[in-house]
């Protein structure tokens, strides 16, 4: 029989915010480098943005990483309207590492490949 690991309340909100960043950001990425239209993108950044204040604002456990991924969220702004300066890159950059580690510490299985809960030792 194997155990099934239990997330802690409010994981999986976490992992929904953080998913629906990568999916931006990607997006993000994806459309400058094509010349995409940015709209829709710039929209989702709105929503994105409301349901971490959403988050922050009901005292969750994880108010903190959601104020990591509204920054994170808000660094795509102004790549989406056309501000991609070397500054607003590095910008956006340095936001996205920030959130990795703070999700890193929650959910530090996200980055191994095997994301296996039996894996709690990811130093070294």
């Amino acid at each position: 029989m194997t155990a099934v690991a239990v997330e802690p309340s409010g994981t999986h909100e976490l992992r929904d915010l953080y998913t629906r960043y990568k999916a931006l950001a990607l997006s993000t990425s994806a459309t400058l480098m094509l010349g995409g239209e940015t709209d829709s993108l710039a929209e989702g950044v709105e929503e994105l943005l409301e349901a971490c204040r959403t988050v922050c604002m009901r005292r969750s456990v994880y108010r903190r990483e959601a104020a990591v991924c509204a920054e994170a969220a808000a660094s795509l702004a102004p790549l989406l309207a056309g501000d991609t300066t070397a500054e607003t890159l590095a910008s956006a950059r340095s936001a996205h590492l920030r959130l990795r580690r703070a999700v890193w510490e929650v959910i530090p299985c996200e980055y191994v490949p095997c994301c296996a809960p039996a894996h709690d030792n990811h130093e070294g």
